[in-house]
């Protein structure tokens, strides 16, 4: 006898766990008959289960920046923080000479991206962070920007040290987090992008605006704070 591979080394009870999770998801018995019998359709069930495969985060940047921006590029050797952990953190990959027009560009490939000076690159002129290299930077994993930060203006946020996302690493967030959930981020409240200024002081802010289903880029004071305008704070970089 011929010694059994793959999907025949499972035990009974890894195979009873998986049908367990595919009736509590109402699978049916007829389900898997038409499985067994339908071999193109087996095939596409596959290629779902391989789409979710965890993939590291580098490769997933290398093709978002095909994608959006036509880029190609390697990030196989670069350093990814060592607190990323991928249940808690988002983790933005900057690539050497990336501009906000060009990411803007690369988003509305995909979705309406409405902007208060449509050239960013020359209105947000004061930026933490610029692409002079490739660089990784982690964030909390929320939809919405840090709950801790809500009602706290730039200016404060300023005197108090903190790293706040910039207007780049935001708008590369929202390609990726629609990239790998086809949903966006701040649907409810402003990003305070604190990381960048506008040339005369004023600060970027992001919203996915439902209504209009476009992404929003816009203005505060340094001065303003409210409920619904909350900065990222990095994580790590």
């Amino acid at each position: 006898m011929s010694n059994k591979s793959g999907l025949w080394n499972a035990g009974f009870g890894e195979i009873g766990a998986t049908l367990k999770s595919l009736e509590d998801a109402g699978a049916t018995v007829d389900h898997l008959a038409l499985l067994r019998s339908d071999a193109e359709l087996a095939k596409q069930m596959v290629a779902v289960l391989k789409a979710a495969e965890p993939q590291d985060i580098q490769s997933v940047w290398q093709r978002i920046y095909k994608k959006y921006f036509n880029r190609k590029v390697d990030f196989s050797q670069l350093t990814i923080p060592a607190a990323y952990d991928p249940k808690k953190h988002f983790c933005v990959i900057v690539v050497k000479g990336m501009k906000m027009n060009e990411v803007v560009k690369g988003l509305r490939k995909h979705f309406t991206v409405s902007l208060y000076f449509e050239d960013l690159d020359g209105d947000v002129t004061d930026n933490d962070r610029v692409a002079d290299k490739d660089y990784a930077i982690l964030f909390h994993k929320n939809v919405e920007a840090d709950e801790e930060y809500k009602n706290t203006s730039a200016n404060t946020l300023k005197e108090q040290n903190h790293q706040g996302i910039t207007l780049l690493e935001r708008l590369l967030l929202e390609a990726y987090y629609f990239e790998t959930t086809k949903k966006h981020l701040d649907i409810k409240n402003w990003n305070l992008c604190s990381g960048s200024r506008y040339s005369d002081g004023r600060v970027p802010g992001v919203y996915w605006r439902s209504v209009n289903s476009e992404l929003h880029v816009d203005w505060n004071l340094s001065s303003s704070a409210s409920d619904n305008l909350r900065s990222r704070v990095v994580v790590s970089l």
